[in-house]
């Protein structure tokens, strides 16, 4: 019976133990919701080709999670839907593309169109990993600053381009002709499905820093400002739709740009 008796009280302690450990490692977690504006733009890398156009605010928002590793650094993470925009000035007067996915035939006539501006946004599932370094807490305001990484997968890829349509009748597919113009129009077209030229992954600096305002308990509101520096190629390497006439043959444009942008984040962790 003392047998039995001390056997429940060894494992009665070690459950303790265990939910101690559970508590406090509850403790070192917080989750949080936040809203993340970003002006974002693209510095290409052929400026001959395109160049920077400019940039766009987009929106976006995500579920922020923190593990705290000690009394300083925390573990950043989370999950987040975010949308960049940017804006192409099109340098090169030979490129092109077939719009409805036209196949030229020999001594076909054919609708192309020659974009001349591109405004495009982009969408991204991402998940920071970061380091989050913190100051005391002052008066109910703690200061932050984090370094990390944005692993992001390419969502929808929409661009409206500005150009002109032009009608040709030479024969541009693997046959070594100029591309004649025997009329043109100027007209937009706007919401394109362009996600086949751009890379379906994404890696992207993440630096920046901020403040929390405590509430009540361990409830804060936040707000941070970070820069967003691509690593990666914003585009696929050979397009799979503009295409550039080079010594009266055709080929696909081969593009290079990268990504960069300032993001606010605002929330509260809980």
């Amino acid at each position: 019976m003392k047998k039995i008796f001390l056997i429940l009280i060894i494992l009665f302690i070690n459950q303790t133990l265990k939910a101690q450990e559970e508590v406090a490692a509850l403790k070192n977690f917080r989750v949080g919701l936040k809203a993340t504006p970003t002006i974002s733009w693209t510095v290409p890398e052929d400026s001959k080709l395109f160049i920077g156009g400019g940039a766009r605010i987009r929106f976006g928002y995500g579920l922020v999670t923190e593990f705290k590793l000690n009394k300083v650094v925390s573990f950043f993470s989370g999950i987040e839907f975010n949308s960049y925009g940017a804006k192409f000035e099109i340098k090169d007067t030979t490129l092109f593309y077939q719009p409805n996915d036209q196949n030229l035939q020999p001594g076909q006539t054919s609708i192309l169109y020659k974009p001349t501006k591109r405004s495009v946004r982009i969408n991204y599932f991402e998940i920071p990993l970061a380091l989050k370094m913190r100051t005391p807490e002052i008066n109910g305001i703690t200061y932050f600053a984090n370094f990390g990484f944005n692993l992001g997968f390419r969502g929808k890829a929409l661009a409206d381009d500005e150009g002109q349509y032009i009608t040709t009748s030479s024969v541009i597919n693997n046959v070594s002709q100029t591309v004649t113009s025997v009329a043109k129009r100027i007209e937009d077209r706007p919401d394109l499905d362009v996600k086949k030229d751009y890379s379906p992954l994404r890696i992207a600096l993440n630096v920046g820093g901020g403040l929390e305002y405590k509430l009540v308990g361990s409830t804060a509101a936040f707000a941070s400002l970070s820069y967003i520096n691509g690593f990666t190629n914003l585009l696929k390497s050979s397009s799979k739709e503009l295409s550039v006439i080079k010594n009266n043959s055709v080929s696909f444009a081969q593009t290079s740009a990268k990504l960069s942008g300032v993001m606010l984040s605002v929330g509260v962790m809980f």
